[in-house]
């Protein structure tokens, strides 16, 4: 493993955006892993995160496994994640999916843990992991405890090489609902509560940290909009460039847009997860609706502005307005 240059913390902080504590606990221990500085025989670094939903947490977790492994495999760095989304695994057959059988398929963790250590270790994330079969949580225990377990194969599976970060939701939905201006360690001690009502006390214990997440601020939300709203301009550009076979420029979304995307794609229930949807989804359609009436236009200058939808579409449930991408000086495909 070969971490990047900069601080953990700093590099956190421009990916994760509005949780400053978050990143600061987060980069510490990463920092503090990175120089060997844990006991053997346990996962190289276990982080269990605590939030509402749509937060930042795993956001957080591709931006760490990208901080210990872009320096070291550039553009692969991706490879040294594996995700599972715990959802899919609440039923009670799910254990011998996830570990394997006997004479039968491989086990999806074995495999992935499998993967990552061939490439010289890895993150496993496992998100929203208080989904799961309740089985699943004496593995936790057992993987915090002793960093390897026998699967269904009779492999031993060990885990030194990797880091084991799980995300959850408990207490999150209750925190949400607490007034603004509630103390942070207030939130984070209702989090934990919970979290140990599932874990039990000695297991909240055996992660390396457990840190509490926050609900996104207004002006993080605006923030994160832009971001997001932007990153996604910049993709159609390109594609619209490839496609059309023209060098074209897309100036950045405008407030009016960023406020109609904030809008509606901003819910407390899903945080900024539902936000990223909407904006590629109402973005992507202005930029295919305009590619496909486009075939000359005058300008290689396009702005997005937000014009009415159509009648029967808003009786269908969609806002009255969708973004619209046009050409500077109108052309062939542009409409007054």
């Amino acid at each position: 493993m070969s971490a990047s240059p900069h601080s953990a913390a700093d590099f956190l902080r421009d990916r994760v955006l509005g949780q400053p504590q978050a990143v600061l606990e987060m980069g510490r221990a990463l920092e503090r892993i990175r120089g060997g500085l844990t006991r053997e025989g346990r996962p190289r670094g276990s982080f269990l995160l605590l939030g509402p939903t749509g937060v930042g947490k795993t956001e957080m977790c591709w931006a760490a496994t990208e901080w210990l492994w872009r320096e070291q495999a550039g553009e692969d760095w991706r490879l040294h994640l594996a995700k599972f989304d715990m959802a899919e695994f609440q039923d009670a057959g799910s254990f011998a999916r996830w570990l394997g059988t006997p004479g039968g398929a491989e086990g999806v963790f074995s495999r992935e843990v499998l993967r990552l250590n061939s490439r010289a270790g890895g993150v496993i994330l496992l998100d929203e992991v208080e989904k799961a079969h309740r089985d699943f949580a004496r593995l936790w225990l057992a993987i915090l405890d002793e960093g390897r377990l026998r699967d269904g194969w009779n492999r031993e599976i060990r885990l030194d090489w990797v880091f084991v970060l799980m995300t959850s939701n408990l207490g999150g939905a209750s925190v949400a609902r607490l007034p603004d201006g509630t103390p942070r360690e207030l939130r984070r001690r209702r989090m934990l509560r919970q979290a140990q009502d599932y874990f039990g006390p000695e297991g909240v214990a055996r992660f390396d940290e457990t840190i509490a997440f926050t609900r996104l601020s207004d002006a993080t939300q605006e923030q994160i909009c832009r971001k997001m709203a932007q990153a996604e301009s910049t993709r159609l550009q390109r594609r619209l460039s490839e496609r059309l076979d023209r060098e074209l420029v897309i100036e950045p979304p405008g407030p009016e847009l960023l406020r109609f995307l904030r809008k509606e794609g901003y819910t407390e229930r899903e945080g900024a997860r539902r936000l990223r949807r909407v904006i590629e989804r109402e973005l992507g359609e202005a930029a295919d609706d305009f590619a496909r009436t486009a075939s000359t236009f005058n300008h290689d200058t396009l702005s997005w502005t937000l014009e009415p939808r159509p009648r029967e579409e808003v009786s269908a449930g969609l806002p009255a307005r969708k973004p619209r991408l046009a050409s500077l000086r109108l052309g062939i495909g542009d409409r007054e």
